[in-house]
């Protein structure tokens, strides 16, 4: 079962949906159906896009939801809102740096 709040699940859908194009892309470009499962850096290409596409709008996202209100007695500041968009409990931006940290460690992996 996949947990999700506000968009988190976008980090899902730009991890396969890169993964699958860069499948299509190497394939097409090399003309050899067994190029991405071969080769070191395609995998490792996709999570890398994914995990910068994922940090990205993770913080756009987490910045435009939040809402400043000030208290007219005290004056005090308070913020509502914001950062609510996770996959399994972990915000959108804190997945775009395990996906590149993954992608780093795949890629150390496959080339020694």
């Amino acid at each position: 079962m996949i947990i999700w709040s506000g968009h988190g699940y976008l980090v899902a859908v730009f991890t396969f949906g890169i993964a699958f194009l860069v499948e299509l892309a190497t394939e097409a470009a090399y003309h050899d159906d067994n190029f991405y499962q071969r080769e070191a850096w395609p995998l490792p290409l996709a999570l890398f896009i994914a995990g910068v596409l994922s940090y990205v709008v993770g913080l756009l996202l987490s910045h435009t939801s939040e809402r400043r209100l000030i208290d007219p007695d005290t004056q005090e500041e308070v913020i509502i809102g914001g950062g609510h968009h996770t996959l399994f409990f972990i915000k959108m931006h804190w997945w775009g740096v395990i996906l590149i940290a993954l992608a780093a460690f795949i890629l150390l992996r496959r080339i020694f």
